[in-house]
């Protein structure tokens, strides 16, 4: 059954608010670090996790997870783990990602990446509950890099591409939607996923700005199918929660 990344570019964007971005940064480097506020929260029908929302000259997103213990039923339900950003305004991105689902009743977990909107899945590279796993998203105008790597049984996937011209957008850590046969498939039972060492070019994603959080809504936006939780103290950390599929 293929199943594929659900979020286009134009659905992603209008998510992540890309139709007017607010630049953070023309000149390159980090945006503005912030005061410590919880942003207000988004409601989101493609993500769930944080983006934000502004422009860097050299972007370099990374993030540690835990891989989750599914509760699978027959049906066939799946997200993303995600880190990622678009390329210009609207159209081109590029994602580290490791795909956590219940296909036909079982748990499976593989790395994917995405390079200026070219994906390539990686079927026959399993992550197992509890590894550790990388994902890590760079971008410059020489090239972009996105990596994913299992620290607890060492395989690393890798895709290299051209880098940007002048823009890069809306850097995000978090969940993604997937669709199998042009339909949105629902989430899976995943329990919680610890984003850990959540870092935009070195700095903790969380002290940046301007922050957006998502909560994971169904298409309507009636029922809450996945939570983003505050970040922890060291402002690198956060966790999204299921809730309903």
């Amino acid at each position: 059954m293929p199943i594929r990344l659900f979020a286009p570019a134009a659905a992603f964007a209008a998510a992540l608010g890309l139709a007017a971005p607010a630049l953070a940064s023309t000149h390159g480097g980090s945006a503005a670090p912030h005061a410590r506020t919880t942003p207000s929260t988004k409601k989101s029908a493609t993500f769930a996790g944080y983006s934000i929302n502004g422009t860097n000259g050299m972007t370099g997103i990374t993030t540690t997870i835990m891989v989750p213990k599914l509760k699978c039923s027959k049906t066939n339900r799946a997200i993303g783990a995600s880190t990622g950003l678009y390329e210009d305004s609207t159209t081109n991105f590029s994602s580290a990602n490791l795909f956590i689902g219940c296909v036909k009743g079982k748990a499976t977990y593989f790395p994917f990446l995405t390079v200026n909107g070219h994906e390539q899945d990686f079927r026959k590279t399993a992550a197992h509950p509890g590894d550790m796993v990388t994902l890590q998203t760079d971008a410059n105008t020489t090239e972009t890099v996105v990596e994913v790597d299992d620290l607890t049984h060492s395989f690393s996937k890798s895709k290299t591409s051209a880098g940007y011209s002048s823009f890069v957008a809306n850097p995000w850590i978090g969940d993604v939607t997937w669709s199998s046969q042009g339909k949105v498939l629902g989430v899976p039972d995943f329990g919680k996923i610890h984003f850990r060492t959540a870092t935009l070019n070195g700095t903790p994603f969380g002290s940046l700005t301007p922050q957006l959080r998502f909560d994971r809504y169904n298409k309507s936006k009636t029922t809450l199918q996945i939570h983003t939780g505050a970040y922890g103290p060291s402002m690198q950390a956060f966790g999204t929660t299921f809730k309903h599929s």
